[in-house]
């Protein structure tokens, strides 16, 4: 992939737990239904795991996302709620 000719953009996570490959959830960031505003002309240099993630719709057609109640589960036992 050609090299970035604008600003950077780096992109970080602070977590409570360890991390756990099994309970990671991603989407492409480059979705076109999240309407992200992403500058014109901007060029992409995506990790192999991003260029592989699949689009919300995807990931909730496959079953791939949590549910509302597995989510307050598990900030619950993080948070000790």
């Amino acid at each position: 992939m050609p090299k970035s000719k604008g600003p950077l953009l780096t992109s970080t996570t602070k977590r409570s737990t360890t991390y756990s490959p099994a309970v990671e959830h991603g989407i492409t960031p480059l979705d076109l239904d999240l309407a992200i505003g992403w500058p014109d002309g901007m060029e992409f240099v995506l990790s192999p795991k991003d260029q592989a993630a699949p689009t919300l719709a995807t990931a909730r057609d496959r079953g791939l996302l949590p549910s509302w109640e597995r989510c307050q589960a598990s900030h619950a036992v993080t948070v000790g709620g």
